[in-house]
């Protein structure tokens, strides 16, 4: 089985994640911290065995962005092909749902067919684990490590030696044989122990009965007596009760024999009482209202008859409005003209200083005519700023022109004086010759001396001969290189010192060859007199040296001269640059002084010097442009002014005659006495007005009290009708006799209502009647009587009550030593609880013995194939250091032997050799698994603690397991991601 591609719906921080594996077996995975490795890690087992619950712990990785929670995996089967494992929270109640290539579709039970029969625990015991879990296997003893192998094959989990513990713990619990706190123990004494209690039981039954029947006789009489008590009370209730009636029965007879004196009047309204006298109180408040409206009414006439208003009022109205709202625009416009001829004289005034500062060549028609677009200041401006840069570039280039003939000078003078210390080429010929000389005659003196001593020690035997030649070779050699070294740090004198004495001492050699035996004396005479003819090496030394360092000074200044020479020749360039470009601002000023001519021609300027005069030249004319049109706006105004300020008073006038008023007066006073006529004329018309509105008022007002005083008058008739009465007073007498009979028929009801509310349900009507008919001191007799009974009752019944207690006393005593039924029923349950016990103990047993047979199959038939395995794996990865393990079976310990036969427990071994151990392990367990399809191996970081040898060991290792299982290795490290091919990697971003 291998995992091929994984489409997270929904799962911690991923969101609609696909991710594609390789098809090779090992597949890397590196990624930092938070990157989503363990999230991937979790997915692949939730969807082959589906989500935790709620109750489990640990992260359950719920998606933090989007409602989906699940995904899908696809895996391939070598013999089914591509298979789709759909998981989703909330689908399928979160089951899976299997899709094949065929289109077939399977759920949970196709699912683990597909996983031959492996469940989760076992899937992470075996195939998916980290370097915590090496970590946990390395805290285990010695003697747990073979029963955790035992485990995890037969399990998953290395959990079968705790089993074992819980299974005889939980034996131990229920029974020991010789026990007393175990669940079993404790019940067989309680067993015994209610046998004896039995028997004692059986003896106290008889005199227990006899006190039953007892009890029951006493109960019966005490229930008779009961019932006695339950009736006097009844009784004694009822004549408590007639007693509270009575006085209230002497009322009921008091009012009937009144109502029995009042005459009977039949259906008289009693609500029209109210209603009558509120008519007649109404009545006479809408008379008193009706004389003040028509006094009211007849005064305002009297005020309409006094008042008149002109016909053509209206007309006067709304020219006296319109003369009003224009003599705001009047005062507006006499303030605007003052402020018109203000801004005229101050623009005349800026027009004369503008011109004269233009000149006599500028007049109105001249300056309205310049044009003075924005387009032509954006021309003359790009020519001052071009203008201004040029004349700021000369003047810079000028500076620098003076610098550079001031540099050029100062050169010149020092090229003079280095010429003037520096050798004439004769003089130079004349000592480099001299210098020759003197080294030829060094190089002659230390030849010959050196032939005189090859000529006084030269040995007589043909091999010391050739002994000394080889000598005279190598030194001639170690000369020539010292000489070359010399020449290339430029020490040419000893240089060539060095080469001449290598040449002397090679010619020497050779010459000493071809000598023989026969040098005579007189060739060392003849050599000692050329010697004694040359001077001595110290004086040619000292020669040689005040030659060379007259030569090398002279080479320095030379050096020096050249240099100045070169900066001479720069200086120059620099020199002559300046000069052109000084030339090029000049050409480029007298451009800019053309276009500055075309530029007025074309703007009809006159030319007046630089760009600068023109621009400022330019804003002034423009300011003068806008004062002439200010200056012509102005004189325009002042004339619109005047002409509306000449309509506006002849409007006044006209209305100033229609009202008669004099026209002597300002036309603020003639306005303000148009608008006092017209208020007052609005005035009187409003009134008039009013008045009629007023009257029109008054008289509906008096037309409705005179339908409301006759509908009132109507009204009282009714009620008066329905009294059977001719006038008001014969109907407030008939009211005053029912209203009384009225009050005691209420009075009569409420003390019957009182009478039913004491109640005397156990009596008629009519013998509650005879009773108190007899009065009140016969029935506090009978009340006294019944008292005196029930107290008497009551006694008996407490000596009753008494009785019984003593009996129940005494049967519960017996009772308090548990009944015989109770105990059987005991004994019965106990017996039960210990047969539930004993099956539980039994159940245990048997799967103690089950483990046991499993342990014994296991260590015959599949730990020798786990440890052989583990061995194999063990040796590869230490290089071969550990070559053996062994785990003995029915033997509680595991042992680890190097090549040199020392033999370890895992616990003495280091924690990286410790961890490669159980990796071994775990990796030999998986591959070991007898499955359908082998399943994939997934790792995280289980390298962390090799060295780089072991890192690279296993890496082999794994590369072999996977070329039988799919694995997955997660890392979060880059050593250890380098260590795998780059193509098996995958990077999580």
């Amino acid at each position: 089985m291998r995992i091929t591609h994984l489409h997270i719906y929904g799962y911690g921080k991923f969101y609609d994640k696909q991710i594609n594996f390789h098809s090779t077996g090992l597949q890397v995975i590196y990624g930092e911290n938070e990157k989503g490795k363990s999230t991937i890690k979790s997915f692949i087992t939730v969807m082959l065995f589906g989500f935790p619950t709620k109750s489990q712990a640990g992260a359950h990785y719920e998606p933090k962005h989007g409602n989906s929670y699940g995904g899908k995996l696809t895996i391939e089967i070598s013999d089914i092909g591509k298979v789709t494992i759909e998981r989703q929270k909330g689908k399928n109640n979160g089951k899976a749902i299997v899709y094949f290539e065929d289109g077939t579709v399977g759920g949970e039970e196709t699912l683990n067919n597909l996983l031959g029969g492996i469940d989760k625990r076992v899937f992470l015991g075996i195939f998916s684990f980290s370097a915590s879990d090496l970590q946990k296997m390395e805290q285990l003893k010695t003697e747990e490590l073979n029963q955790y192998l035992q485990g995890a094959s037969i399990w998953g989990k290395g959990s079968l030696s705790e089993l074992e513990k819980k299974i005889e713990k939980g034996q131990q619990e229920l029974f020991k044989p010789n026990g007393k706190r175990p669940v079993l123990n404790e019940k067989l004494q309680q067993l015994e122990e209610m046998k004896k209690n039995l028997k004692q039981v059986e003896s106290q039954l008889n005199h227990y009965n006899d006190l039953l029947v007892e009890r029951k006789e006493l109960h019966s009489q005490y229930k008779q007596v009961n019932e006695t008590i339950n009736v006097l009370k009844d009784r004694i209730k009822i004549q408590e009760k007639l007693k509270l009636i009575e006085p209230l029965y002497v009322q009921e007879k008091g009012i009937i024999s009144q109502l029995e004196q009042l005459p009977f009047i039949e259906n008289f309204p009693m609500h029209g009482i109210d209603a009558v006298k509120d008519s007649l109180a109404k009545e006479q408040t809408l008379k008193e209202q009706l004389i003040d409206l028509e006094l009211k009414l007849s005064e305002h006439k009297q005020q309409i008859k006094e008042g008149t208003v002109k016909d053509d009022f209206e007309l006067i109205k709304e020219q006296a409005l319109l003369l009003k709202e224009q003599s705001y625009e009047y005062e507006r416009l006499k303030e605007e003209l003052s402020s018109v001829e203000l801004e005229l004289r101050k623009t005349n005034q800026l027009i004369a200083a503008h011109t004269e500062r233009l000149g006599r060549n500028w007049s109105n028609e001249t300056i309205l005519r310049a044009e003075t677009s924005l387009t032509g200041k954006e021309e003359l401006k790009i020519l001052v700023q071009r203008e201004r840069k040029t004349r700021y570039e000369q003047e810079h280039l000028d500076g620098e022109l003076k610098t550079k003939s001031l540099q050029l000078e100062q050169i010149k003078e020092k090229l003079t004086d280095i010429r003037k210390q520096c050798l004439s080429n004769e003089d130079k010929e004349e000592m480099e010759q001299e210098l020759i000389k003197r080294k030829e005659e060094k190089s002659q003196r230390l030849e010959l001396e050196q032939q005189i001593h090859w000529q006084k020690f030269q040995p007589k035997t043909s091999d010391h001969q050739k002994k000394n030649g080889y000598y005279l070779l190598l030194i001639s050699l170690l000369l020539v290189g010292v000489g070359v070294w010399l020449a290339y740090v430029q020490q040419w004198i000893p240089s060539m010192l060095s080469l001449i004495a290598a040449t002397v001492m090679l010619y020497m050699n050779s010459t000493n060859r071809m000598s023989t035996d026969q040098t005579s004396d007189s060739e060392i005479q003849d050599l000692g007199k050329k010697l004694e003819r040359l001077r001595t090496i110290p004086e040619l030394e000292r020669e040689i040296e005040h030659i060379d360092r007259i030569l090398n000074d002279n080479t320095v200044k030379e050096n020096q001269l050249e240099i100045r020479q070169q900066q001479l020749s720069q200086e120059e360039k620099g020199y002559n640059l300046v000069l052109a470009a000084i030339e090029t601002c000049e050409n480029e000023l007298e451009l800019i002084q053309n276009q500055l001519v075309e530029w007025c021609r074309k703007y009809q300027f006159g030319h007046y010097g630089n760009g600068e005069h023109h621009l400022e030249l330019f804003d002034l004319i423009v300011d003068t442009k806008q004062l002439i049109n200010d200056h012509n706006y102005f004189e325009k105004r002042k004339t619109e002014i005047g002409e509306r300020l000449e309509e506006i008073e002849k409007l006044g006038k006209k209305i100033a005659g229609e009202l008669f008023i004099k026209e002597n007066d300002s036309f603020a006073v003639l306005v303000h006495k148009v608008q006092e006529v017209i208020e007052r004329e609005e005035k009187t018309r409003m009134q008039i007005l009013e008045t009629n509105k007023i009257m029109k008022r008054l008289e509906l007002e008096i037309d409705t009290l005179k339908k409301k005083i006759q509908y009132l008058q109507e009204e009282r008739s009714t009620w008066l009708e329905k009294g059977s009465a001719n006038e008001e007073e014969e109907f407030f007498c008939l009211a005053n006799i029912a209203s009384e009979r009225q009050k005691l028929e209420k009075e009569l009801v409420f003390l019957r209502s009182q009478q039913a509310q004491i109640g005397t349900e156990s009596l008629t009507k009519e013998e509650a009647g005879a009773q108190l008919e007899q009065g009140l001191v016969t029935i506090e007799e009978t009340l006294a009587m019944l008292n005196e009974q029930l107290t008497e009752t009551i006694e008996l019944q407490a000596a009753q009550q008494k009785q019984l207690g003593r009996i129940d006393h005494e049967i519960e005593q017996l009772e308090k030593g548990t009944n015989h039924s109770q105990l059987c029923q005991t004994y019965e349950l106990q017996k039960s609880e210990f047969q539930e016990a004993a099956k539980e103990w039994a159940t245990l047993r048997i799967g103690q013995l089950i483990l046991r047979q499993a342990k014994s199959i296991y260590e015959l038939e599949r730990q020798p194939v786990v440890v052989q395995k583990a061995k194999d794996i063990f040796s590869q990865m230490t290089n071969g250091e550990y070559i053996h393990l062994f785990a003995p079976i029915s033997e509680n310990t595991f042992v680890v032997e190097r090549h040199d036969g020392v033999r370890f427990y895992p616990d003495e071994l280091s924690q990286g050799t410790g961890e490669q151990l159980y990796l071994s392990l775990r990796l030999a367990l998986a591959l070991a698994y007898q499955a359908h399809s082998p399943m994939p191996i997934i790792l995280d970081d289980i390298m962390v603690n090799f060295d780089d040898i072991r890192k690279v060991n296993a890496k082999t290792v794994l590369e072999e397991v996977a070329k039988k299982h799919q694995v997955l290795f997660f890392s979060c490290h880059e050593q250890i991601k380098n260590l795998f091919q780059q193509e098996s990697t995958m990077v999580l971003s």
